[in-house]
């Protein structure tokens, strides 16, 4: 947390810069100026009418007083990148198409919620009309908030110092760049107390061949940034839930698994957003579940879904997070055909991955999601984990698609009565 600067000393620093004609009005002016300069600390930001989302609002948002029944708590889901460019890609797979995918089903779980109301940036093939509009009449207001916040942000950098960011990230392209503050701009004109930004990830290698890495990864705001705590919150939930059933990132900068970031725009650079900003890289492009075309929509529907669970689980304060509770498979996918081998229907082999995971023997013991990842593929990892499980249950003499062993495995994935006390 960065010590604030005395308001007298501020505005003598300001005219130095030449900041006092800016065309922004007097509040946005010190919203912005506040926020900048006292991080996570409220001293100025208090004084001059910033107004970070903080966890008592989300809560507030959340359950309304009954003198507020219409209250809701404010989503804004926000796919990554444009609708028709931008974004990693492996073998005619975009990244752009998935996280639109993600994005429409992961508005879909969230309005079965009805203390939320979820807002939605594009749909695959074009910006909503909001955002559309937004982005053609206030395109310069944009900018001169832009260019405020940054010179702000590096003229309080000189004096102060921050700390230089964990990650190397590509630089936007500057059209895009701005669309994306203007994202930001306008969840803070209307009242959003969560954006999710939606991606996949990718890293410097040869575009013809896979990666090394594999696993997903948070990214939120910097810790001086007034949005931080918040942020934090809700991201440690749908981190505890993601981890159930996917890798955390094995890439050596962001094995955390969580993030705190001071130059992406999406979570809030320079100080800008309001609201608790979240960045979630699912896992990376060329990863087999997203190359598998049988199988992409169902595993981009789950990862919606887990997102779904997870928001519910900070809701509902959950400190259980099992793979099992809380968790109900079927929402995503019916399963009623059992696997006999690895040329069944990869969504089967993937449910049925899914119930050995909620059993608790996938991944086999000794073993990570990165060394046996959840993608629909009947491999080693699957079928030790499958003989485990058949084991603990004394079955012997079956594969996957035998009496015992598929009814027992629909016991557990459609949680019917099975003893395991997660479920």
């Amino acid at each position: 947390m960065h010590s604030p600067i005395k308001p007298s000393l501020l505005v003598l620093f300001l005219l130095l810069l030449g900041i006092s004609s800016v065309t922004l009005s007097g509040t946005e002016v010190w919203s912005t100026v506040s926020r900048s300069v006292t991080g996570a600390g409220a001293a100025l930001t208090d004084a001059f009418g910033g107004t970070p989302v903080t966890l008592s609002k989300i809560w507030h948002d959340y359950i309304p007083l009954p003198t507020e029944p219409q209250k809701k708590m404010r989503v804004l889901v926000v796919p990554g990148h444009e609708p028709a460019d931008g974004g990693t890609s492996f073998k005619g797979v975009y990244e752009r198409d998935l996280v639109a995918e993600i994005g429409l089903d992961l508005q879909a779980y969230l309005q079965q919620d009805q203390q939320l109301e979820t807002l939605s940036t594009r749909t695959p093939d074009a910006w909503t009309p909001v955002f559309a509009q937004y982005f053609n009449e206030h395109w310069q207001d944009i900018v001169t908030w832009r260019d405020q916040a940054k010179t702000i942000a590096e003229a309080l950098t000189a004096v102060e110092g921050t700390r230089a960011p964990k990650i190397y990230h590509a630089s936007a392209d500057p059209e895009v760049a701005t669309r994306l503050y203007g994202i930001t701009k306008w969840a803070n004109e209307n009242n959003i107390d969560l954006m999710l930004h939606l991606h996949l990830n990718d890293y410097p290698r040869r575009k013809s061949s896979a990666g090394i890495y594999s696993g997903f990864v948070l990214y939120i705001p910097s810790e001086e940034y007034a949005n931080n705590p918040t942020t934090k919150a809700l991201a440690n939930s749908l981190f505890a839930r993601l981890a159930q059933y996917n890798p955390i990132t094995d890439h050596e900068d962001e094995s955390l698994g969580i993030i705190d970031d001071s130059e992406l725009i999406a979570t809030g650079a320079h100080n800008t957003a309001d609201a608790a900003s979240i960045l979630i890289e699912y896992g990376y492009i060329y990863e087999p579940q997203f190359q598998d075309p049988t199988l992409r929509s169902l595993v981009l529907r789950d990862l919606a879904y887990q997102t779904h669970v997870g928001l519910q689980d900070f809701f509902s304060q959950n400190t259980d997070v099992t793979p099992a509770h809380g968790y109900n498979p079927s929402e995503v996918y019916r399963w009623d055909t059992p696997v006999t081998d690895a040329t069944s229907d990869s969504k089967d082999i993937y449910a049925m991955q899914t119930a050995l995971i909620m059993a608790g023997v996938y991944p086999p013991q000794g073993k990570n999601f990165n060394d046996c990842p959840h993608t629909g593929i009947f491999g080693p990892c699957t079928k030790t984990a499958l003989r485990a499980l058949q084991q603990q249950h004394s079955i012997v003499g079956e594969g996957p698609s035998g009496g015992q062993t598929f009814a027992l495995l629909q016991k557990i994935y459609y949680k019917l009565g099975y003893s395991l006390s997660t479920l």
